[in-house]
């Protein structure tokens, strides 16, 4: 399956509350199943995720960012998925597939109805019918399959007053080994592509920088817009004793986890037009992890 192309989707976001949060959790770089998966800080998120569903109710949107379970990279992928293996083999390999991403599922159920898609990574693999894991996931979670990149509408609309946040995000390429280094290659996607948040994973770093565009809007004024850059994270351990590593000596540690967003729709008040109130309806954006 060529997973080498861009797709977006439109989510309507019906706001019957102003003021009342949004949360949006993009998580990625798992690795679930690796011998150096942080499989306690991995289920230490999964209790948050469930504790944000409680608080925040259906107000709480995910984006996975890629390489989810243990599997091939490209070159391994070259190797393992031969014509030349026996059907009974390629069969059985199908299986084992079908069962960590059946065990992975079991992790993140409580995601379903709430993803917004899942982007393709490094680390997939492809069934014998050249489907990859990725989508499989996305049958079972119910949400579309991102491929490797992806651009997000979320249309807000409050008493007819609507509001558009657009997400950019791609699993990403290559690697940096000082934050600098990480940030920039999001910064330079950042400014051929359009977006409110822009979001890479893939190199394990984490976190989130906010920024400002100067624009002219629809009624000819200059105004200022927030916006967010942000590396994903991740759930791979950089060093373990005893266990392979994919990080060579001089390659930092990362900080563990994912990224966290806010999104609250606001009002306000901008006069009347005799008794009627006017006023504006704006989603405020903020990085809260």
């Amino acid at each position: 399956m060529n997973e080498n192309f861009i797709t977006s989707a439109v989510y309507d976001m019906v706001v019957k509350k102003v003021n009342a949060p949004w949360l949006l959790i993009p998580f990625g770089d798992v690795h679930y199943g690796n011998p150096s998966h942080a499989s306690a800080r991995f289920q230490e998120f999964l209790d948050e995720c469930e504790a944000d569903i409680k608080a925040y109710q259906d107000r709480v949107r995910f984006i996975g960012m890629g390489d989810y379970f243990e599997v091939y990279s490209g070159s391994e992928r070259a190797i393992v998925e031969t014509h030349k293996l026996h059907d009974s083999t390629i069969l059985r390999r199908d299986e084992v597939l079908q069962r960590e991403a059946d065990a992975f599922f079991e992790l993140i159920k409580f995601m379903k109805g709430r993803t917004l898609g899942l982007l393709e990574g490094n680390h997939f693999a492809n069934f014998s019918n050249l489907v990859t894991t990725t989508p499989y996931l996305c049958e079972k979670l119910e949400c579309p399959y991102l491929a490797k990149e992806t651009f997000i509408k979320l249309k807000w609309d409050y008493s007819n007053k609507k509001k558009s946040l657009v997400i950019h995000a791609t699993h990403g390429a290559g690697g940096a080994s000082t934050p600098g280094g990480s940030i920039n290659r999001v910064d330079r996607m950042a400014k051929v592509a359009q977006a409110d948040i822009s979001l890479m994973g893939h190199d394990h770093q984490r976190g989130a920088w906010p920024g400002v565009q100067i624009y002219m809007d629809t009624d000819d004024q200059i105004k200022e817009k927030l916006i967010y850059i942000g590396r994903t994270g991740s759930f791979l351990k950089t060093r373990q004793v005893g266990k392979p590593s994919y990080a060579d000596p001089a390659w930092p540690a990362t900080a563990l986890g994912s990224l966290k967003f806010m999104m609250i729709p606001r009002t306000t008040a901008v006069g009347k037009a005799g008794r009627k109130k006017l006023y504006k309806f704006r989603v405020e954006l903020k990085a809260v992890s």
